[in-house]
């Protein structure tokens, strides 16, 4: 779990990041970002992906690929949508494709 000072949880604050930020995307993510002066990632799973077990797995193992590399990322609002693409990766492709959309974004220091 990602602590609460990295959470991105009221409404407002995804629609800041929707309406003002910028947009990269890879086979399995869209991610919308706004360089700010703290972290905070927000997750997005649609219930197209599959019932509430898998997206919930789904969560979890990104947050899991977050808090390995949080370190290393530069400090940004972030909006992590997810495509159906990714409801059946296994963990080791997640990461490869959250990392590299990361990369894309230059939001890894």
């Amino acid at each position: 779990m990602l602590s609460k000072q990295y959470r991105l949880t009221k409404q407002g604050s995804f629609r800041y990041v929707y309406n003002n930020g910028q947009k990269k995307q890879n086979l399995a993510f869209r991610l919308f970002f706004v360089l700010g002066k703290s972290l905070k990632v927000g997750i997005v799973i649609s219930k197209k992906l599959g019932k509430a077990n898998k997206r919930n797995l789904l969560k979890r193992r990104i947050r899991a690929i977050f808090r390995e590399n949080i370190q290393s990322i530069k400090k940004a609002q972030i909006v992590l949508s997810v495509k159906e693409e990714a409801a059946d990766m296994p963990f080791e492709k997640l990461r490869e494709e959250v990392l590299g959309v990361l990369r894309k974004s230059n939001l890894i220091a």
